[in-house]
């Protein structure tokens, strides 16, 4: 999926591209839908584990984010980002099985941004619009990078981003 792209296989591809039958993908996922749910759960999972791999040596909102940013634009990681991006694109369009992922978009992002920060010392002057200008900073960098693979211009606005955060913090 992260290579085609989720609406561009039928449920016959994706199965043989995971070594199995559609048959099995109906009895564990219920449908097509089905399927798209647990996509979309497993896309937004591993963008919030990045969270938790944050090194404990991030004390600043600054050093936090540019943690996230490592973890999210990783090359490793960077092929899922498409994925979730295209996830998005069908739950806006409320298509059957991605009603979850709006609902987990921003809010636990925010809440666990939040509680992360404050547990080092950096939040306690931040609120919810400082995290969602943080989420949406991250995310609007990743489709940069994903769209024109120019890490270095990604990096640099980010690089700016932070040094506004750490202006602030002064």
């Amino acid at each position: 999926m992260s290579r085609h792209g989720l609406s561009e296989l039928s449920l016959r591809e994706l199965a043989d591209g995971v070594g199995t039958s559609h048959r099995m993908l109906l009895y564990h996922f219920g449908s097509r839908a089905g399927l798209v749910a647990a996509v979309a759960a497993a896309v937004e999972e591993r963008q919030r584990a990045a969270l938790a791999a944050i090194p404990p040596e991030a004390t600043t909102q600054a050093e936090v984010v540019e943690a996230v940013w490592r973890q999210v634009s990783d090359p490793a990681v960077l092929p899922f980002v498409p994925l979730f991006f295209e996830v998005l694109g069908q739950a806006l369009q409320r298509r059957p099985g991605t009603d979850e992922f709006l609902a987990h978009l921003t809010a636990p992002w925010v809440e666990e941004g939040l509680a992360l920060a404050r547990s080092r010392g950096a939040g306690d002057h931040l609120g919810p619009a400082d995290a969602q200008l943080a989420i949406a900073v991250v995310r609007g960098l990743l489709v940069d990078l994903a769209a024109t693979g120019d890490r270095a211009a990604a990096g640099a606005a980010l690089g700016r981003f932070t040094a506004l955060l750490r202006a602030a913090d002064r």
